[in-house]
């Protein structure tokens, strides 16, 4: 039993090791005959593929999704109403119903000329929505390779017992932490509500790891700095991501609100952890034991996987095309959104930010949806500038997504103190972000 025990768990560390570094390599290895790294060559090598024909087949895929949120949500179907896939692809509410329905719309009126005032607003964000396709079918494909067999589990065993001393956390809190980089955002704070609920943390403490310490998944920055064309320094990018938010974390942890947050718990008795900070021994087979637990377990399939990521877009994409239309209407045909964030155009300028003023109205478009920013920031010239402007905007992270998700945690917080720690990062995100472009861009 021992000797079948040993194989298992040598099979498991050999997996997690070669599935792992081969995903590393891909992702962060720049060759040089490439130019880029592989992963963004295979992304860049399918959107050239596709490119005649990347429009109709989005066509195809809004009108899909807008009749079957009509049959399902709006006529409530016989059939589709109580099919499961459809279900839970098509149930919606009644203004993304409308959405779904508007969206393709958009779309189509792109291949016709005489909708020419709707196709100059709509051309932008349409065009970064193809390529968001793509983008995100081809990487759900590959990401697992660096996300679903113990890379993240090796981390948290090292990082575990510096949580207490430098955040005032438990060590626990590295799951969700991690969670957010290697998955999502809203997966990793759905995973800290259900621990929140079951008493792992504080009031203090889970709104502190909701609002602060979750960093912003990995598979986004890529494609934000591959709409942004500054996919050559990604690494850079993500490493002062990091740093930001760890550096913004230690600081806002000990001001207020947080530090006057009230730090009871949800549950009557809090959860033993049993991770809280202690260095266990034989920490590099630990890390190796729980990566290898964790590349040996069941793993989703190519398919379900690229199933997934259809219904994900169905949630996300039409809101992107409708927004995103309206939204650069406000920016370009209304004076509304210049005027708004003058303030912050004038607060980024006292740091030497460059094009301050054409930057600060993507401010708007990062309060609706992480991915709508590059549309007015591709009209800046200087990479520096939206290298900069990118930097402040991720690490700024507040979506709509983690804010609605956050208030909707029971007895947690309330929206004043939301908007008192939004204020506080934006204030310090950009020093920070200006000071480590200048230290490490140039």
């Amino acid at each position: 039993m021992d000797s079948t025990l040993s194989n298992k768990n040598a099979f498991g560390r050999f997996k997690f090791i070669g599935i792992t570094l081969l995903g590393l390599i891909m992702f962060l290895y720049k060759w040089p005959q490439l130019d880029q790294t592989l992963f963004l060559y295979i992304i860049s090598a399918t959107q050239s593929l596709t490119q005649p024909i990347i429009k109709h087949i989005l066509s195809l895929f809004l009108l899909i999704n807008g009749l079957g949120a009509l049959l399902v949500t709006g006529f409530k179907a016989p059939y589709f109403d109580q099919h499961p896939l459809f279900k839970r692809a098509f149930t919606c509410s009644k203004t993304r119903l409308a959405v779904n329905l508007l969206a393709p719309l958009i779309v189509l009126s792109s291949f016709f000329p005489q909708f020419a005032f709707l196709n100059d607003l709509s051309a932008d964000v349409v065009t970064m929505c193809t390529t968001v396709f793509v983008f995100l079918t081809v990487s759900k494909l590959l990401l697992p390779m660096v996300s679903e067999f113990g890379l993240a589990e090796f981390i948290e065993v090292y990082l575990t017992p510096l949580m207490r001393p430098i955040f005032k956390l438990p060590g626990a809190a590295v799951m969700p932490v991690i969670t957010s980089s290697f998955v999502s955002v809203t997966v990793a704070i759905m995973l800290l509500t259900d621990q929140f609920y079951k008493g792992y943390y504080t009031r203090r403490e889970t709104l502190f790891i909701t609002t602060c310490l979750t960093l912003p998944a990995m598979p986004v920055t890529i494609l934000l700095c591959d709409l942004d064309g500054i996919s050559s320094r990604w690494g850079l990018f993500y490493l002062l991501i990091v740093f930001i938010a760890l550096l913004l974390s230690i600081v806002l942890i000990r001001i207020p609100p947080l530090s006057t947050k009230d730090n009871h718990y949800y549950a009557v008795k809090p959860a033993s952890n049993s991770n809280d900070g202690q260095i266990r021994k034989s920490t590099f087979n630990n890390a190796m034991d729980t990566a290898a637990a964790k590349a040996l377990s069941p793993h989703d399939t190519p398919l379900k996987n690229l199933r997934d990521v259809l219904l994900n877009m169905t949630s996300f994409m039409p809101f992107i095309i409708v927004i995103g239309t309206f939204s650069m209407f406000l920016i370009y045909k209304t004076p509304l959104i210049t005027w708004l964030t003058k303030p912050y155009a004038l607060y980024m300028g006292l740091f030497g930010i460059q094009e301050a003023h054409t930057i600060a109205p993507a401010l708007f478009l990062n309060t609706v949806d992480v991915i709508l920013p590059p549309v007015v920031l591709k009209n800046i010239a200087s990479e520096t500038a939206r290298f900069t402007a990118q930097l402040i905007f991720i690490t700024q992270m507040t979506y709509m997504a983690p804010f609605l998700l956050t208030m909707g945690i029971d007895t947690l917080t309330k929206p004043i103190e939301i908007f008192k720690i939004a204020i506080l990062r934006i204030i310090l995100i950009v020093p920070m972000a200006a000071l480590a472009v200048h230290f490490f861009l140039h």
